[in-house]
């Protein structure tokens, strides 16, 4: 017969181990105190987290008469999508937005992986500047650090297509591809004990011993953050000057 005792008592049991549980994971993975407090970044300005903020946040979008009609299809997708705005430029100037509800030319956004891009340009324009030789230049010719490391050698342009080979932040590549260490990760979805957010909220320093470069990988698309991550590094080795600056 089952009791009101006995429910308390399996209620408090489970409490209880839920309790340890956590607590074995913020003991072994430190950084999860500050995700767990954090959650993930809100789609709009000012976030929560680990972020940064650049240039004139006061600044709106610029107010114009569309010169493109969206399809119904194309707006359907992007409601599917859960997305919140559009902008498209030619030539230097927006020719169409559309925002979804809840969200106008006024509201500063999160940009989130816009910052790939950023880096991207950034890459490309050290290069043209020559401050950077080539695509094919590899990581420890700027950071001295992965000199004994396996991202040493990985040369920019795998970075820059996300054909690095690194398997850090899930199981496998978009390819489908079997990853050699065995280890799954759920950080993809920005779990507090992932990889993804220790290397969110310490920085790539702080995971370069253990990131692992799968050889027969290199070559094959497989979406990392941490390509990006290291880019920004390479950066700022190149200029002595944080990459946010």
């Amino acid at each position: 017969m089952i009791t009101k005792t006995r429910i308390k008592k399996f209620l408090l049991t489970c409490l209880a181990l839920l309790i340890i549980i956590t607590l074995f994971m913020v003991i072994r993975k430190p950084w999860s105190i500050t995700t767990l407090r954090e959650g993930f970044p809100s789609q709009t300005w000012p976030a929560s987290g680990n972020s940064t903020s650049q240039g004139n946040t006061d600044a709106v979008a610029i107010e114009q008469n569309n010169k493109l009609i969206a399809t119904t299809e194309f707006l359907d997708s992007f409601k599917e999508s859960e997305g919140a705005a559009i902008g498209v430029a030619k030539d230097g100037e927006i020719i169409y937005t559309y925002f979804a509800e809840g969200f106008s030319k006024d509201t500063k956004f999160n940009t989130y992986s816009m910052a790939k891009s950023l880096t991207g340009v950034l890459i490309l324009k050290a290069i043209s500047d020559g401050d950077i030789p080539s695509l094919d230049s590899t990581v420890d010719q700027f950071w001295s650090e992965t000199k004994t490391t396996e991202i040493g050698d990985l040369q920019i342009h795998e970075l820059l297509n996300m054909k690095s080979g690194i398997a850090f932040e899930k199981e496998s590549g978009d390819v489908g591809h079997e990853n050699e260490t065995g280890k799954k990760d759920t950080a993809l979805e920005f779990g507090p004990f992932s990889n993804l957010a220790r290397l969110h909220v310490n920085g790539v320093d702080s995971v370069l011993s253990d990131i692992k470069v799968i050889e027969k990988d290199r070559g094959k698309y497989s979406y990392q953050n941490l390509n990006t991550a290291i880019l920004g590094r390479v950066l700022e080795e190149t200029y002595d000057t944080p990459l946010d600056e």
